[in-house]
């Protein structure tokens, strides 16, 4: 796992690599420390994605949600 860029007032985009049994699974994630990211930060998100091979059709940017469940 390797951080590629933070604001840290504003996200952290995280790269992880997972292999099992030889097979490698990359994942990015985007995380917020507010509601709305400003589009700059989901582009680069985007972008990043994207150089490291995860496919446009692949990239979700889930719905905010306002709700926060009981322990």
């Amino acid at each position: 796992m390797r951080v590629v860029d933070v604001k840290y007032d504003e996200y952290a985009l995280v790269h992880i690599i997972n292999t099992k049994a030889g097979v490698s699974t990359v994942l990015n994630k985007l995380y917020a420390r507010r509601k709305h990211l400003s589009p700059e930060a989901l582009q680069k998100f985007t972008q990043f994605s994207v150089e490291t091979g995860i496919l446009p059709e692949n990239i979700a940017i889930l719905p905010k949600n306002d709700e926060c469940p009981v322990a």
